[in-house]
């Protein structure tokens, strides 16, 4: 069965991690156990990758943000060009 997880708030975010270390921890149990773990293991990998598309999209956006602060903070001056080089 495979699941999808959609992180939409960091708020999601901190639950996905949690669950991401739960699963991290039922695989060792398993592994020590020796038992099959493939669906423990699938499950983490969907997690992960939900985790990381997530982080990629805010650094993505704090980025714009940051640029877009850098580009304001840019003192315009209309005697700008009346300067000698």
């Amino acid at each position: 069965m495979e699941l999808e997880y959609k992180i939409k708030t960091s708020a999601e975010l901190a639950g996905a991690e949690a669950a991401a270390d739960s699963l991290e921890r039922q695989i060792g149990k398993a592994k020590a156990l020796k038992q099959d773990y493939s669906e423990l293991d699938a499950q983490l990998k969907t997690m992960r990758g939900s985790i990381d598309e997530y982080k990629a999209a805010t650094k993505s956006e704090t980025d714009a943000a940051d640029e877009l602060k850098r580009a304001n903070d840019v003192k315009i001056s209309p005697f700008n060009f009346l300067r000698k080089k």
